[in-house]
């Protein structure tokens, strides 16, 4: 099998060298690949030293590359479990056997829009993995009974574990607006942060073209099912808008200093915020947030817009120009509407105020901002 040699770019696909390698089974049991000019060893499997090894190399069906000790029939070495820098569809996520941990990618977009069988792969990770059956038993087979509520990504579903654990499943839809990055961006995203104002990721689900991500269950569900309800937000008093104000604020603090990687949400809305059984916030759904490392100011121009509308600054809706002060636009937003308890979006029909943004601004001018808080918080 004549192969290409490839270059700096791991799989060599944009760079690749004109040298010619071969890849054959070595006398010590190993997959090699073997430079074409001086038959040196360029790259080795790495799995046996022994010289009397037995092993053959099988390409399956689902294009997973296998090498196989012949005399137990065991297999040695695979590419699904060993991947570099690419990945075709349905290749399953490895895991450990030992520790039940699996492996995921840092970083997945396309390589080739035209050919879906060229992902391309950062470095790896590790996150817990679940079985499709067992979260399908989990939630019921995902009855709608048990969906707690449904966004562009597709439905959210309580679900419980053999061990008594509460858990909540979110399954990505094929009409979803959010694709395959998203789903692995939020993963990557949450996998690496802790913090008790973050949801916590307990793992996720790539079977097929099965995409879901678990995490920790919620028992009062997200913040607008409160804040916007003119019956449950009596529960909310000012003491309890004030912690959940400053719980989120404590979480945006974390994305941008505190944790190992710099993090812009971009879409901080309050169906975002999740409260637990004490009414804590925990900031949700990462799948649109981006990672930085370096100074501390920077500014990002993307072509690509995203998040919600009214919650984007001007300069991020209008010249797609993002920095940490876009989240701090979006929390203003989020906390005038727990402060009035009124939807941003609610003064579409008002000839005087486009937003919400726009009606406290006019209090202000006026002097009148105290008219802006809720009644029952008075």
């Amino acid at each position: 099998m004549l192969v290409k040699e490839s270059g700096g770019d791991g799989a060599g696909r944009r760079k690749p060298r004109d040298a010619s390698g071969i890849v054959k089974i070595h006398e010590d049991g190993n997959l090699v690949v073997l430079n074409g000019k001086n038959n040196l060893v360029i790259w080795s499997s790495k799995v046996s030293s022994d010289s009397s090894t037995n092993s053959s190399a099988q390409l399956e069906d689902t294009g997973n590359l296998v090498l196989r000790d012949l005399n137990s029939g065991e297999t040695m070495w695979d590419s699904f479990t060993h991947p570099a820098d690419a990945a075709v569809p349905t290749m399953k996520i490895a895991s450990n056997p030992y520790t039940g941990l699996g492996l995921e990618p840092m970083t997945w977009r396309w390589e080739n829009p035209k050919c879906p069988c060229s992902h391309q792969l950062g470095y790896l990770t590790r996150t817990p993995l679940f079985d499709f059956e067992k979260l399908a038993a989990a939630t019921n087979n995902f009855h709608f009974a048990n969906m707690l509520g449904k966004g562009g990504f597709g439905p959210v579903y309580k679900g419980q574990l053999e061990n008594g654990q509460e858990i909540a499943v979110k399954r990505f839809s094929k009409a979803s607006t959010q694709g395959l990055e998203e789903f692995m961006n939020e993963v990557v995203v949450i996998s690496k942060l802790q913090h008790r104002n973050l949801v916590r990721l307990l793992g996720c689900c790539v079977e097929g073209e099965e995409q879901m991500l678990i995490y920790e269950f919620m028992p009062n569900k997200s913040l607008d099912a409160f804040i916007f309800d003119p019956l449950q937000r009596k529960v909310l008093d000012w003491k309890k808008r004030f912690n959940i104000i400053e719980g989120i604020a404590r979480g945006i603090l974390y994305l941008h200093r505190d944790s190992r990687l710099r993090i812009i949400h971009r879409d901080l809305k309050a169906s975002n915020i999740l409260l637990d059984d004490e009414m804590n916030p925990k900031i949700l759904d990462f799948g649109l947030a981006r990672i930085f490392k370096g100074g501390e100011d920077f500014e990002v121009i993307t072509r690509r817009v995203v998040g919600t509308y009214g919650y984007m600054p001007p300069e991020y809706a209008m010249e797609g120009l993002f920095s940490e002060k876009s989240d701090v636009y979006s929390f203003g937003v989020l906390l005038l509407e727990i402060v009035s308890g009124r939807r941003n979006t609610s003064f579409h029909n008002n000839e005087e105020s486009l937003s919400l943004v726009g009606f406290a601004w006019k209090l202000w001018k006026e002097g009148n901002i105290l008219s802006l808080i809720d009644p029952r918080d008075m």
